[in-house]
């Protein structure tokens, strides 16, 4: 356990244990974007009652740890920029049944770091888990219906921070200690909803570094839908062999040999296909399809190798569309 996994659980002695705030704060996110029940007066009382003011020494605080997380997950939400907009939203709006306080924005980041990430962790868990009990599936069941899971793997590059400070100013503005890391996500696309998500530090890094145990526990069968940015003869050929489909854009200029038309007709194409020369050759025997939107010829590889399954004969295959390929 870190210093600051102590500092968190350290700081509830006095105040509501963990396991409580985490379920009291995504509650309040849920029922803040109308995926909730929205609370009786005797489930906000037991709420306020549950975040006692600790009677350590120094300054009491001011907000309580439900409070600061709901609030901070709803201003995120809300397309938070800064502390300032979390400051703003803490001093203006009432968060469930907290009244609004007004904090500088130094306290709120020493509170953080007390914390750690844990905290934040658990609370994105128990809401995601809630996300997954409710209602009915975003997409019908019928999109890919071999498939046990349909997921979209992608990452994303957090936004450059200010060069204010002295250190920063000399670094170029492409340097990685001028971001603030990167995402790494599974999206559930019939449940509409994240299913992982991971931080990594390292902006630069290949995406491929570590996917493989990121992608550890998934069902077979399931259905992974990525972009360019994954594209590896040995990827796919793991992928494969793990008895998990896939579906990803061609690389252009990558080199193939036809094995087996399906079809083709002018720029349409759907064959099986042997990818790469020589040595440097998938082991895996995959479908290449090739096809026209009015606009361009779009290719897209897959070990869907049964037409039957994932048809080509609509246009760009559904699923591939639902990512806006």
């Amino acid at each position: 356990m870190s210093s600051h996994d102590t500092s968190w659980v350290e700081s509830h002695q006095a105040s509501a244990t963990p396991a409580l705030v985490i379920a009291q704060a995504s509650d309040l996110v849920l029922q803040a974007c109308g995926l909730g029940s929205t609370q009786s007066p005797d489930q906000c009382s037991q709420i306020q009652q549950g975040e006692p003011t600790s009677r350590r020494r120094g300054r009491p605080q001011q907000v309580g740890w439900t409070q600061l997380w709901s609030s901070l997950l709803l201003c995120t939400l809300q397309g938070m920029h800064s502390f300032a907009d979390w400051r703003r939203l803490l001093g203006l709006q009432s968060v469930g049944p907290f009244a609004p306080v007004w904090l500088t924005r130094n306290g709120l980041v020493k509170r953080l770091l007390q914390a750690g990430l844990v905290p934040l962790q658990e609370i994105w868990e128990a809401v995601n888990a809630q996300l997954a009990q409710t209602g009915p599936q975003a997409v019908s069941t019928t999109l890919a219906a071999f498939a046990t899971d349909i997921l979209c793997l992608d990452e994303t590059r957090l936004d450059a921070v200010g060069r204010y400070l002295k250190p920063l100013r000399t670094l170029s503005a492409h340097d990685s200690t001028c971001f603030a890391g990167k995402l790494v996500g599974l999206l559930d696309l019939r449940a509409q909803r994240w299913l992982r998500l991971e931080w990594r530090e390292a902006v630069h890094e290949n995406c491929r570094v570590d996917i493989l145990d990121f992608l550890q526990g998934l069902s077979e069968g399931s259905l992974l839908l990525f972009d360019l940015g994954y594209f590896s003869f040995e990827f796919f050929d793991t992928l494969t062999q793990r008895k998990q489909w896939w579906v990803s854009r061609y690389r252009e200029n990558t080199s193939y040999s036809i094995a087996h038309v399906f079809y083709r007709q002018r720029e349409v194409l759907d064959a099986l296909v042997w990818l790469g020369t020589g040595q440097k050759q998938a082991r895996h025997l995959m479908r290449l399809v090739r096809l026209g939107d009015g606009i361009g010829v779009r290719m897209y590889l897959t070990n869907v190798c049964d037409p039957q399954m994932l048809s080509a004969s609509r246009g760009r295959p559904t699923v591939c569309s639902k990512m806006g390929y």
